[in-house]
């Protein structure tokens, strides 16, 4: 009898150690989770709340900073990209953008923020003479980058364009204007003259049609991203950043 109780304790220890070798194992094989660092410090950010319908063309430029810190080791850091969609109903803009806002914010929502505002909004996009489809690259110095955007031309001390660190994005002005994801060439200049300066259609995929909150103003709405991929080129994205909204006025050659 005594035999027997002592090999079912060897049998029953023996059990215990293999489990625990087993735990032992799993965990020092288990994967780190990773993620991607979003921008951040949006330094000017235009805002619209319905109350006042015209912002100085002073406070339509959005500025921000890269996230360029994060040190990965299955991740592969590619840059920035920004996106934007088009309305010409406050409330629909309103609560749209509020709904992506809230969901970054929680830890259990923010990925299903960057999938939605990835399926929803498309990304801003400058002269097919961009060398990347990224629209900020990652920087070589790994040093935050600041970028300022400008949609619409204004006046000669207020045009539309995309800079990084102070300078134009590609080689020159022209060639550092913002455009809209549909072909290559559409601006944001919506209904002036020239053959690119077209107003958003109903069937346009960038722009979300109904009944104007107010005549001839459209609102956009911009958000920034970290996007990268993993060990197998999966896309990889960090939170995202709400950046603001400007209004632009079809009907004003100025662009208010």
């Amino acid at each position: 009898m005594k035999k027997t109780r002592t090999n079912k304790f060897k049998f029953f220890l023996f059990n215990i150690i293999l489990m625990c070798l087993f735990l032992f194992n799993l965990s020092c094989g288990l994967d780190t989770f990773e993620v991607i660092e979003a921008p951040y410090q949006t330094t000017k950010k235009p805002e619209h709340n319905d109350v006042e319908e015209i912002q100085s063309y002073e406070n339509k430029e959005f500025e921000f900073f890269t996230n360029e810190s994060g040190n990965y080791s299955e991740i592969t850091f590619l840059g920035t990209e920004v996106y934007y969609k088009i309305y010409n109903n406050f409330q629909t803009m309103y609560n749209e953008r509020s709904g992506l806002i809230t969901a970054s914010e929680s830890t259990s929502t923010s990925v299903s923020a960057t999938q939605s505002l990835i399926s929803k909004y498309k990304k801003l996009r400058v002269s097919n003479e961009q060398k990347t489809d990224l629209l900020i690259p990652k920087s070589p110095s790994n040093s935050p980058i600041k970028v300022n955007i400008r949609l619409t031309d204004y006046d000669s001390n207020y045009c539309a364009q995309i800079q990084v660190n102070g300078n134009p994005i590609n080689s020159d002005y022209e060639h550092s204007r913002p455009l809209r994801n549909m072909d290559s060439e559409s601006t944001f200049n919506f209904d002036r003259d020239g053959d690119n300066n077209k107003i958003p259609a109903d069937s346009d995929s960038d722009f979300s049609s109904g009944s104007f909150s107010k005549p001839n103003i459209y609102y956009v709405c911009l958000f920034a991203v970290g996007t990268g991929v993993d060990m197998y080129y999966s896309p990889q994205y960090s939170k995202i950043l709400y950046l603001g909204t400007v209004t632009i006025d079809s009907n004003a050659v100025s662009g208010n």
